[in-house]
């Protein structure tokens, strides 16, 4: 037998040099690698699917056997680095914002590809941490960490979004209370703004200049007594003008080789970080997951998910402040609107009270 530390996308490639007839091992890294050779965890990826089919059609016809197995090792640390979900033992621990009383909101990498929603449980920041079950969770349909691989980004992170539909609802108290999300009526009305008002007009109120005070959530960090304390972030999102700036760090990460700022960072994505106009603080890993919300006349709207970053420059939550060169980036909720409508506003269901979105 013939072992070969390698991920699928490359398996083929190597294991062609001169391993034909032999039973073969493939060791890699990356569980998502072993799920879809072995056709499980739901292959949400069509490229992947397609990809392993072909792997799995090869190895047919030139290899006596072809198996998979996990192996931990180093070549995850860029990505553990790059995203701000907190790894535990194999488990991800993520912030999520209550949009609903039936949903949660949180970042489509918080999520391994074999999860099920019994492995799924949400912690809710009511006073007493009730933990509640899950009866299902949404990945956005495009998200795909290895769709860029060949174009030198190693994970991307382009429609990091998922939702999360709790088994009953929460109860709504002075404590916890759905925060509004773009382009729906309830945000119109927050915002007193007139009943024919598009989603247009709500990104151009919310996020029209070129520099937007925005903010996220923390805990407290490990050496702080108050470890369990909620902190708020403050940032200054770069946009318009101001944005090319911001996003061009991007290329600094650990893991993305390419000159073309574009391929990592897509249109989807709020920048931030930096000590331009003003030091902004930097997420943390467990950061991911996160509401990037704006105050706006006394009404708070969620405007983002938290994603990844360029630099781990703290691994335990706690107010900590950007380097020069340090930027986040958060997933824009105006280009998500279509998925959101799609979970959140379906009323071809009797299981919770659908939301209405403008056009």
């Amino acid at each position: 037998m013939h072992c070969v530390p390698m991920g699928t996308a490359t398996s083929r490639k190597v294991v062609s040099t001169g391993l034909g007839g032999h039973h073969v091992l493939v060791r890699t890294d990356g569980t998502t690698s072993v799920a879809y050779l072995y056709r499980q965890g739901g292959l949400r990826s069509h490229r992947l699917r397609m990809l392993t089919r072909k792997q799995i059609l090869w190895s047919y016809g030139c290899l006596l056997s072809l198996r998979v197995t996990h192996a931990l090792g180093i070549l995850n640390t860029g990505e553990d680095l790059l995203s701000r979900c907190m790894p535990n033992e194999g488990v991800k621990k993520c912030f999520g914002s209550l949009v609903t009383s039936n949903f949660i909101l949180t970042a489509a990498h918080c999520f391994r590809i074999q999860d099920r929603p019994e492995h799924v449980t949400v912690e809710i920041n009511d006073g007493k941490n009730t933990v509640r079950r899950v009866k299902n969770f949404f990945v956005h349909e495009k998200f795909d960490p290895g769709a860029r691989k060949e174009q030198g980004v190693l994970v991307f992170y382009d429609y990091d979004v998922a939702l999360i539909q709790l088994e009953g609802h929460v109860v709504i108290a002075d404590t916890v209370r759905p925060i509004c999300i773009p382009c729906t009526t309830e945000t119109r009305d927050a915002l007193r703004l007139d009943k024919n008002s598009t989603c247009k007009q709500q990104e151009e109120l919310l996020l029209g200049d070129d520099t937007v005070h925005l903010s996220f959530l923390t805990r407290a960090s490990v050496n702080d007594d108050t470890v369990n304390e909620v902190l708020v972030k403050d940032v200054q999102a770069k946009l318009g003008n101001n944005r090319p700036e911001c996003i061009k760090h991007a290329l600094e990460a650990p893991n993305i080789n390419t000159d073309n700022v574009t391929i990592p960072v897509t249109e989807n994505f709020l920048c931030t970080g930096g000590q331009y106009p003003t030091v902004d603080h930097i997420a943390c890993t467990g950061d991911s997951g996160g509401a990037m919300f704006k105050d706006y006349d006394y009404r708070t709207v969620q405007v983002g998910v938290v994603s990844w970053g360029t630099k781990e420059l703290c691994q335990s939550g706690g107010l900590v402040n950007s380097d020069a060169s340090s930027r986040d980036f958060h997933i824009n909720l105006f280009k998500v609107v279509p998925f959101l409508k799609r979970i959140l506003g379906n009323d071809n269901q009797d299981d919770f009270p659908p939301l209405v979105f403008l056009n």
